[in-house]
């Protein structure tokens, strides 16, 4: 059977019959490749199993980039036997506000920062999304082309290492934002929710 809208064609032998999904369309014809037809008994029409699936989600670049962000953290940790952290989107929403805010700044270290253009922290951004947390952390990078390079950067900087690392810390958020001359821009937030 293929559906096709609201019609079905089942090829049958010489002939096809032709089925309407309709109510108002019940009736049922057979045809036999020349000018008769004549009534069959009506055949329940199922639609397509493609067709009761959802189409797939186009996946972004950013988005690949973001969960292989949080695979290669979670490796970290989990070398250490510290657990996994777990996403909330709030948290990568709070890490996007960065990254797009920050994006095309420099990356040179003296201009690279975690306060935003409105002179927001990280907690702030965080609390903007309406988490509320008892800890959290901020890890930022810019200029690394890969996710296996900015997490290997990270692991490199004590102070990233660390919060990457920090067992008290449960959940997090990551986001790359790219410039206007095509440069990463990486934000990664952790948090414990109260």
């Amino acid at each position: 059977m293929v559906a096709l809208g609201t019609i079905a064609l089942i090829p049958d032998g010489p002939g096809a019959i032709f089925a309407s999904a309709r109510p108002e369309f019940s009736e049922l014809l057979r045809t036999d490749g020349v000018q008769t037809a004549r009534r069959v008994t009506p055949v329940p029409v199922a639609p397509a199993p493609e067709a009761l699936a959802p189409a797939p989600a186009t996946e972004s670049s950013e988005d690949r980039f973001t969960r292989e962000v949080v695979k290669r953290t979670n490796a970290e940790r989990a070398a250490l036997g510290i657990p996994p952290l777990t996403v909330i989107p709030k948290l990568a929403l709070a890490a996007s506000f960065h990254a797009q805010d920050q994006k095309n700044q420099s990356c040179r270290s003296d201009t690279l920062t975690h306060i935003g253009s409105d002179g927001s922290r990280g907690v702030d951004r965080i609390l903007r999304t309406g988490l509320d947390v008892s800890r959290w952390a901020e890890n930022i990078a810019c200029g690394h082309p890969t996710p296996e390079a900015v997490v290997q950067g990270w692991m490199s900087s004590p102070g990233h290492r660390a919060n990457i690392l920090d067992g008290r810390l449960t959940h997090i958020g990551v986001a790359v934002a790219l410039s206007d001359s095509g440069r990463q821009y990486w934000v990664q937030n952790f948090a414990t929710l109260r």
